[in-house]
C-alpha cells in the first residue's frame, strides 16, 4: 500500500526527536543515573507509540481522505474527459458547420460570380439596347422631322388640293346651277311646247270641226248634186258650170290643204277625191247619180275621220296636259336637285373645313382597270397586306406563303419602305386558293393616307390584312373604315410580338428571385391584354365595330405553322390561318 510522504517524515521525525533533543545536553546524561534514563526512555517510547498510533490513525484517515480525494479527482478527470469529449464532439460539429458554411459561401460566391456575369451580360445587353434605342430614337427623330416636313408639305398640298377641290366644287356647283337653270328653262320650254301643242291640238280640233262642217256641206252638196243630176240632161251648160265651180272649189280646197301643213292626210285625199269626182261629173254627166252617192259616202267617211281627228285631238290634249305635268314635275325635280346640290356643296365645304376627306367611289371602268392590272382571277381569294411603312408586310407575306425571306421567289424586305407598287405573289402551295399582294406602306411622303385606299385599288380585294408593329395608328383606322364602306373583310394583325414581349420583360420590375419562366408568362399575358385592349379602344373611338386582333410572335414561327408544325410559344398564328381558310370557304 502506498504510504503518503508526510507520514514517513512524521515517523522519522518522531523517532529521531529524543536524540535531537538530548544531543545538545549530552553532558547532562552522564550526571543522571541509568534508571532515570530508562524511565525517561520508556516514557519516550510510550509517547512515541502513542504518537505512532495517533499517526497511523491520522495516516489511515489521511489515506482515506486521499482515496476520497483521488476518487473525486478521478470523477473530476472523468467529468473533464466527458466534457473534453463533448467539446471535441461540439468542435467537430462546429468544424462541420464551418465546412458547410464554407461550402455554402463558396456556392454563394459562385452564384454571385454567375449573377455578376449575368448582370454584366444584361448590362452589356442593356447598353446595346440603349445604343440601339438611341439609334432608333435618332431614327424616330429623323423620321419625325421628315414626317413633320411631310406633314407641312402635305398640309400645303392638302390646302392646295382643298382649294382646287373647293374651286372645282364651286365650278361643279355653278355647272349644276347652270344645268338646273337649263333644266328649268327646258321645263319652261317643254311647258311652252305643251301649251303650243295644246293650241295646235285645239286648232286641229277646230280644223277637224271645220272639216266636219265641210263634210256636212259636202254631203249637202252631194244631195244637191243628186237633185241636180235629175236636171243634168236638160241643163248641160249649167252642169258644166257647176263642174267648173266644183273644180274651182277643189282647187281652193287643195290650196287650203297646202296652206295647212298639219292638216290630216285623209282630208287631202277627200279633197282630191272631190276634185276627181268633179272632173268625172264634168266628163260623164250620166254618172252624176253614182258620183252623188259616192260623194255622200265620202262625206260620211269624212265625218267619221273628223270624229277620229277630234278623238286624236282629245288624246293630244291629254298628252299635252301630261307633258305639262311632266314639265312641272321636272321643274320641281330640278329645284329639288338644286337644293340638294346646294346642301351637298355646304356639306362638302363644311367637311373640307373640318379636314374630312370625301369618299370617292370608283367607277366600273376603274374597277375593271385595277383588276386587270393586278391580275385578279375569279375563283381565287385575293389578300392584300397593308399598313404603315416598316411594319413587316413583306416578311408576313413570305411567312404566310411558307417561305423564308432569303427564298428566290420571296417578297423583297428592307428597313425602309422597299415597295413602290402593288406586288402580286401567288401562294407556294397550289392547293391553297390564296393570292398575296404586298401593298406599299401608307403614311409616307409619296402616299397620303386619305388617297391610299383608292390610289392602289384596295377596293378590288376579297380580304385585307391590316398590319401594325408598335401602335395602332389613324392610318390603320382609315384602312378599316374604307374597307367597311366597301364591305371587305379585314384582319388586324400585330407583328414582332416576341421582340415586344422581351422589351416588356426588361421594362417590368421583376425581383431577382423570380423565375424566368413565370416572368415570361406574366410579360406575355400583359402584352396580349394590352394590345387587344388598345385595339378595342381605338375601334370604339373611331365608331367602328369591334373585331379580333391577331398577335404573331415571329415570322419564322408563323412559317413553321403554315408548313404544318406546332412550335412552342405561338399566340394567334393557328387561329389566323383557320379564319382565313374559313373566309376562303365562305367566299367560294
Amino acid at each position: 500500500m502506498h504510504v503518503p510522504w508526510f507520514s514517513r517524515i512524521s515517523v522519522n521525525y518522531i523517532v529521531a526527536l529524543p536524540c535531537s533533543l538530548l544531543a545538545p545536553h549530552s553532558s547532562l546524561c552522564s550526571i543522571h543515573d541509568t534508571k532515570a534514563s530508562k524511565i525517561h526512555v520508556t516514557s519516550a517510547h510510550s509517547r512515541t507509540r502513542k504518537f505512532m498510533g495517533n499517526a497511523q490513525s491520522a495516516e489511515q484517515e489521511g489515506h482515506e481522505r486521499w482515496q476520497a480525494e483521488e476518487r473525486a479527482r478521478e470523477e473530476q478527470r472523468r467529468r473533464e474527459q466527458e466534457a473534453h469529449e463533448r467539446w471535441q464532439a461540439e468542435e467537430r460539429a462546429r468544424e462541420e458547420q464551418r465546412r458547410r458554411e464554407q461550402e455554402a459561401h463558396e456556392r454563394w460566391q459562385a452564384e454571385e460570380r454567375t449573377r455578376e456575369e449575368q448582370r454584366w451580360r444584361e448590362q452589356e445587353a442593356h447598353e446595346r439596347w440603349q445604343a440601339e434605342e438611341r439609334a432608333r430614337e435618332e431614327q424616330r427623330r429623323r423620321e419625325q422631322a421628315e414626317h413633320e416636313r411631310w406633314q407641312a408639305e402635305e398640309a400645303r398640298r392638302c390646302a392646295d388640293e382643298a382649294r382646287r377641290q373647293a374651286e372645282h366644287e364651286r365650278w361643279r356647283m355653278e355647272e349644276e346651277q347652270r344645268r338646273i337653270e337649263n333644266e328649268r328653262w327646258e321645263a319652261e320650254e317643254s311647258r311652252k311646247r305643251a301649251e303650243e301643242e295644246l293650241r295646235r291640238v285645239e286648232e286641229e280640233r277646230q280644223r277637224a270641226e271645220e272639216e266636219r262642217r265641210r263634210a256636212e256641206h259636202a254631203k249637202w252638196e252631194a244631195e244637191e248634186q243628186r237633185r241636180r243630176a235629175d236636171e243634168e240632161r236638160q241643163r248641160a251648160e249649167a252642169e258644166r258650170w257647176r263642174a267648173e265651180e266644183e273644180r274651182r272649189r277643189s282647187d281652193e280646197e287643195k290650196q287650203r290643204a297646202q296652206q295647212e301643213k298639219e292638216r290630216a292626210e285623209e282630208a287631202s285625199r277627200v279633197a282630191e277625191a272631190q276634185r276627181r269626182q268633179a272632173d268625172e261629173e264634168r266628163r260623164r254627166a250620166e254618172e252624176a247619180q253614182r258620183r252623188a252617192e259616192e260623194e255622200r259616202r265620202r262625206a260620211e267617211e269624212d265625218s267619221k275621220r273628223a270624229e277620229e281627228e277630234r278623238q286624236r285631238a282629245e288624246e293630244a290634249k291629254e298628252k299635252a296636259r301630261a307633258a305639262q305635268e311632266d314639265a312641272e314635275r321636272a321643274s320641281a325635280a330640278a329645284e329639288s336637285a338644286a337644293e340638294e346640290a346646294q346642301l351637298a356643296q355646304q356639306e362638302a365645304e363644311k367637311n373640307l373645313k373640318a379636314g374630312i376627306r370625301p369618299v370617292i367611289w370608283p367607277t366600273e371602268e376603274e374597277i375593271r382597270i385595277h383588276k386587270e392590272r393586278l391580275q385578279y382571277h375569279e375563283g381565287r381569294l385575293h389578300f392584300a397586306v397593308a399598313g404603315i411603312a416598316g411594319s413587316g408586310k413583306s416578311s408576313l407575306i413570305n411567312a404566310l406563303r411558307g417561305i423564308s425571306n432569303s427564298h428566290k421567289g420571296a417578297a423583297r424586305v428592307g428597313v425602309t419602305e422597299t415597295t413602290r407598287i402593288v406586288a402580286r405573289y401567288p401562294d407556294s402551295n397550289s392547293e391553297r386558293p390564296f393570292v398575296w399582294y404586298d401593298v406599299p406602306g401608307a403614311g409616307t411622303l409619296a402616299i397620303p393616307d386619305w388617297q391610299y385606299f383608292n390610289d392602289y385599288g384596295l377596293y378590288i380585294f376579297d380580304a385585307i390584312i391590316v398590319l401594325f408593329d408598335n401602335r395602332f395608328t389613324e392610318t390603320d383606322i382609315a384602312l378599316l373604315r374604307n374597307a367597311a364602306l366597301f364591305q371587305i373583310p379585314t384582319y388586324i394583325v400585330r407583328s414582332k410580338s416576341t421582340q415586344h414581349i422581351a422589351n416588356l420583360m426588361m421594362d417590368l420590375d421583376f425581383g431577382e428571385d423570380e423565375d424566368e419562366g413565370s416572368c415570361l408568362t406574366t410579360a406575355r399575358q400583359a402584352y396580349i391584354t394590352e394590345t387587344r385592349d388598345s385595339v378595342a379602344h381605338n375601334l370604339c373611338e373611331a365608331e367602328l365595330p369591334g373585331q379580333r386582333a391577331y398577335l404573331i410572335t415571329a415570322k419564322e414561327i408563323l412559317c413553321e405553322v403554315v408548313k404544318g408544325s406546332m412550335p412552342k410559344g405561338i399566340i394567334d398564328e393557328v387561329e389566323l390561318l383557320d379564319d382565313m381558310l374559313q373566309e376562303a370557304h365562305s367566299h367560294h
